[in-house]
């Protein structure tokens, strides 16, 4: 039978024909939101015997729903299932975990990540000291952009007007006397920042704290956030703030580049 029909692709793979035609029939309906079992079985080209066979397959399977007003197919909510489950395991906070944890053990600070979220610097994962220390202080909070490294690290490159904008909704409260406090006084630091790759924050957000940040990015270039480590005003200074700044910029080089950067 049709159902059973095997074919050879050119690296010499086994694929099966029905299997191929029930995929077939999944991107149709991505594309056409709805369609008849007529107008399935004429798309692809088969007969409509074989086409109802493979929609009550899917159909059983919850990968697509039948209407039962005008028996007309559409996607199903187990591909929505199986779309958060490959999300989640795609997700740049999951595939963030190990170099989190490679920043925490060579630096011996808290290491963050953190995304753009309306204006603020969103801490979305964390590999953060030995429990009993302050554990937990950090993911689900929003930070400034104009004063913390990471906030600066995601400025720097988006584009201008972008920029600007998220920074002006933000504002630029003054909450130390290193803090920049508008958007003249941290264009500068924000051409350093592009210049040298990295973020540095002194005492800018908390007197008692320093960073470092940088870029990740995505596909093409795309920035997705910023990856650093935050650590009390003693540290990361003289060769020990060079040592963190190689490091850093390695883990999240790394990082980029398993999130699809080239």
């Amino acid at each position: 039978m049709y159902d059973n029909i095997v074919m050879k692709n050119d690296e010499n793979h086994t694929r099966i024909r029905s299997l191929k035609k029930a995929i077939d029939i999944l991107n149709l309906l991505a594309e056409w939101e709805s369609l008849g079992l007529t107008e399935i079985a004429a798309k692809l080209g088969i007969p409509k015997s074989t086409a109802q066979g493979l929609l009550y397959t899917l159909r059983d399977e919850g990968l697509i729903r039948q209407s039962g007003i005008d028996n007309r197919y559409r996607l199903g909510p187990r591909l929505f299932e199986l779309g958060s489950a490959a999300a989640r395991a795609w997700s740049m906070r999951e595939r963030a975990a190990p170099y989190l944890e490679s920043l925490r053990e060579n630096l011996g600070h808290d290491a963050l990540l953190y995304i753009l979220s309306d204006g603020w610097a969103l801490c979305i994962a964390s590999a953060e000291l030995a429990p009993g220390a302050h554990v937990g202080q950090y993911e689900g909070r929003r930070f400034p952009l104009h004063c913390t490294a990471p906030g600066k690290a995601i400025l720097a490159y988006l584009p201008a007007h972008e920029a600007q904008t998220c920074a002006d909704r933000c504002g630029y409260t003054l909450h130390t006397r290193a803090t920049l406090g508008n958007w003249e006084l941290l264009l500068p630091e924000l051409e350093r920042i592009r210049h040298y790759g990295y973020a540095i924050e002194v005492q800018e957000y908390r007197a008692d704290q320093r960073a470092i940040a940088t870029p990740v990015f995505g596909h093409g270039g795309e920035l997705l956030g910023a990856l650093g480590v935050v650590a009390p005003k003693e540290s990361l200074q003289g060769e020990s703030l060079n040592y963190a700044i190689k490091i850093v910029s390695t883990v999240a080089l790394g990082l980029s580049r398993d999130l699809g950067y080239r």
